[in-house]
């Protein structure tokens, strides 16, 4: 019999061949969230200390950041909604007839 993957041919319990301090997908996710974190830091620190840049203008473009952000993803929704609104008109009036 031939099989397409490997299947142990014994029962694994939890310490047998198995990682128990958990799995290498979620340690890589801490690890990348944690020296993004990390990078996001130093920037800030080398903006305020090499550039001079006071933390009252980095607060500013920051929320100024934020707020572009806040202000796409509105008009994303917005005109998605108009998309699916138009297609639904579109398919109704093509069924009236």
């Amino acid at each position: 019999m031939i099989h397409l993957y490997c299947q142990p041919q014994f029962p694994v319990t939890a310490d047998q061949g198995r990682d128990t301090s958990g799995s290498k997908a979620r340690r890589r996710f801490y690890r990348t969230v944690l020296l993004g974190v990390a990078a996001m830091g130093v920037l800030v620190w080398t903006a305020v200390e090499q550039f001079g840049i006071s933390i009252e203008e980095m607060t500013a473009l920051f929320l100024g950041a934020v707020l572009i952000t806040v202000g796409i993803a509105a008009c994303a929704a917005f005109f998605t909604f108009l998309w699916i609104a138009l297609r639904g008109l579109v398919q109704r009036r093509g069924n009236d007839d």
